[in-house]
């Protein structure tokens, strides 16, 4: 179920970045994902990642089907609507772990 839930989470993300309105990708997209390439997102994750709505993996990979955290989603969100995210608590969240 829980499995579930979070694709399901990921699919309302990339589905926000087909109605909010983005610029092409430029050359400062991060085009060097080892993972997204024929993914039938990568159009959008790079015009997110060009925005900085979203950002890869330190390993040079998206993981475009891997589940993401409720922390993830938040700081998604925070991003795409302008919201500070030094004000969203994300230590409440019991999957992300502690720092």
């Amino acid at each position: 179920m829980k499995k579930t839930m979070k694709k399901i989470l990921l699919g309302l993300i990339l589905s926000l970045l087909f109605v909010i309105p983005l610029s092409a990708p430029s050359a400062q997209a991060n085009t060097s994902f080892e993972d997204i390439e024929g993914h039938w997102a990568e159009q959008k994750i790079l015009q997110a990642v060009n925005d900085g709505y979203i950002s890869g993996y330190p390993d040079n990979t998206f993981r475009p089907d891997d589940n993401i955290t409720r922390a993830e989603f938040a700081s998604i969100i925070a991003r795409a609507t302008a919201v500070n995210e030094e004000v969203v608590d994300f230590d409440g969240f019991d999957d992300v772990p502690s720092t």
